[in-house]
């Protein structure tokens, strides 16, 4: 990747992370869970969709339990046409990228107020 300096740095900070892991547990030392939620904004063309596939590829060669699949949906593979069909469609996507990374591209279609957004937040226990 050419540029993206700033993201760059995040993936080796990432990296670094993963690699502390590693060592405390091949001690035997203790290593708290962590979330490894990340964000990418920006216009269309930056880079967004490509820096989530480049995670996949080096996920799994550090990780433990990734498996480096890139599960890349819209807002419609998330929401469904009809009430009380979205949940089990969202959870579905979700379970499939359960040690991989899901790729929400234009997440900001998930507005508040939205069907999925009201379905996220009672359901956020069971999808984390």
């Amino acid at each position: 990747m050419i540029g993206l300096n700033s993201v760059k740095a995040e993936v080796n900070k990432l990296l670094a992370s993963l690699e502390v892991e590693r060592k405390r547990r091949e001690q035997g030392l203790p290593v708290a869970t962590t979330s490894r939620h990340m964000v990418f904004t920006g216009p269309p063309g930056v880079g967004k969709t490509v820096v989530a596939r480049s995670l996949g590829d080096i996920l799994p060669l550090t990780a433990r339990a990734a498996q480096g699949q890139v599960v890349e949906v819209d807002r419609a593979g998330l929401v469904a046409g009809y009430i009380g069909q979205t949940a089990p469609k969202t959870l579905d996507v979700c379970k499939s990228a359960l040690d991989g990374i899901l790729f929400i591209d234009e997440a900001y279609a998930l507005s508040e107020g939205s069907s999925l957004s009201a379905t996220l937040a009672r359901k956020r226990s069971t999808l984390c």
